[in-house]
């Protein structure tokens, strides 16, 4: 039998989540910084966060396949949180007046300084593409089956649904109006397929790993009884 402690700890949280959760957060937050370098990849130009930003993707496929859509809206709103919070501090630190003797002012601001335009354009990609993903996820699982093979089809689906809406409003917020339309295009292009070939591939670690935290949390959620896919119903 287990302790009143144990008994507590899986209640409020669901065995498995907080590494998903703990790696989901490190992802989006560290967006920015990374993004903050451009890298060329074959004939393709890309901002840095894209190394380590579609992990983000796959951590929101696990936790609305194994613990449902309902755990997921609230942990997108977390982690939209957690983007706005660092945000602000990042901002305000960088008004500070900086002390005698430190030089680094300029590259502090050069890296992790704030463009509002920017900081609008990636909250609104972020918390609309990590949405999409978690629908089109929980919608395709009521109908789709448990199985390896169904799970890989909806962690495609919904990546490909979802880095297409991010890298569109991204893109679109960011840069149209300031550079040519044929390089707007081209960014929201490469940027899609990128991210999307990153979710491929990564498929034969990320599926026996849903696997495998089904099996040792012993759920499996399906939302067939869920009212409202609205994200502002945290009921």
């Amino acid at each position: 039998m287990r302790s009143p402690s144990e008994a507590a700890e899986t209640l409020l949280l669901p065995a498995g989540l907080l590494p998903l959760v703990a790696l989901l957060v490190t992802a989006q937050l560290m967006g920015p910084i990374l993004g903050s370098k451009l890298a060329r990849l074959g004939p393709l130009v890309l901002d840095g966060a894209l190394v380590l930003f579609p992990i983000s993707y796959i951590c929101g496929d696990a936790i609305t396949e194994v613990y449902g859509y309902r755990l997921a809206r609230r942990v997108i709103w977390i982690t939209f949180g957690c983007q706005l919070l660092v945000v602000l501090a990042t901002a305000l630190v960088e008004v500070l007046p900086p002390a005698p003797g430190w030089e680094a002012q300029e590259a502090y601001a050069r890296i992790l300084g704030m463009v509002p335009r920017l900081v609008v354009a990636g909250l609104a990609a972020n918390l609309a593409g990590e949405f999409v993903n978690a629908i089109v996820v929980s919608r395709l699982k009521r109908g789709d089956g448990r199985s390896s093979a169904a799970m890989a089809r909806r962690f495609m689906a919904s990546t490909a649904c979802a880095q297409g809406v991010n890298s569109l409003i991204f893109y679109s917020l960011a840069f149209a109006g300031t550079v040519p339309a044929a390089t707007v295009i081209a960014g929201i292009w490469g940027s899609w397929l990128f991210k999307t070939a990153y979710e491929a591939l990564a498929l034969p670690i990320s599926v026996p790993l849903v696997q495998l935290i089904k099996r040792r949390s012993g759920l499996d959620v399906v939302d067939s009884d869920l009212p409202s896919y609205s994200p502002f119903d945290l009921a």
